[in-house]
């Protein structure tokens, strides 16, 4: 029981490191996104930022798929 516990705290930890790592890497994609588009376009219509934005995300998506992939081949 005492390691199923500590099984899960670690394994705990890590889907946290893990959400905080894929929030950041999605934070920094979007800002960069709309920084670029700023350069590009003078404005922003609500399409494109949907557009960035669900870009940023299915990448985040893949990252985490991958992360996930790779874990399981290590078992």
């Amino acid at each position: 029981m005492g390691d199923d516990q500590s099984e899960s705290y670690r394994t705990s930890r890590e889907a946290a490191r893990v959400q905080t790592r894929l929030h950041d890497f999605i934070r920094r994609g979007v800002a960069d996104a709309l920084a670029t588009a700023r350069a590009v376009a003078t404005a922003l219509t609500r399409d494109r930022v949907l557009e960035f934005v669900g870009r940023i995300y299915e990448q985040a998506f893949g990252t985490l798929q991958i992360m996930g992939d790779v874990k399981a081949e290590a078992r």
